[in-house]
């Protein structure tokens, strides 16, 4: 990651080889969520230090069902994500234990929205079929 206005880079992990124009990497309290794209695994990184980081700062990483354009959204303890087919998920942020896995209709590109306790899936026809509060 570097800093804008310096220009220097404070650290790095895994490089990716992903050549996604979609989704970015997304900061959570100390946690940093990287979504490489391209069916590659979404990465929880909490970095310890500066440059070269090992694999252990990887808190966790989901596998199989990662997006490969929305942008994944915390709002409090969940990770919110939706693939571009349209399953979205929710995660514990902190351990990536799934809570709960959901087939909606039609294509996505955008990522979902958290707006006051709730979190939207828009699909590229901007249609909403459901919106879910936090799971507790």
């Amino acid at each position: 990651m570097r800093d804008k206005a310096q220009a220097d880079e404070f650290w790095r992990t895994l490089r990716s080889h992903a050549t996604t124009n979609g989704a970015h990497a997304l900061f959570a309290g100390d946690t940093i969520y990287i979504t490489q794209g391209m069916r590659q695994a979404l990465l929880a990184v909490r970095p310890k230090g500066d440059g070269e980081r090992p694999r252990r700062d990887i808190v966790w990483r989901l596998e199989q069902g990662t997006p490969d354009s929305p942008t994944p959204v915390v709002w409090g303890d969940w990770l919110y994500m939706v693939t571009n087919d349209g399953i979205a998920r929710c995660l514990n942020a902190q351990t990536g234990r799934p809570i709960w896995k959901e087939r909606l209709k039609g294509d996505y590109r955008a990522s979902p929205l958290a707006i006051e306790g709730r979190v939207y899936f828009l699909n590229t026809k901007l249609f909403n079929d459901l919106g879910w509060g936090t799971p507790n």
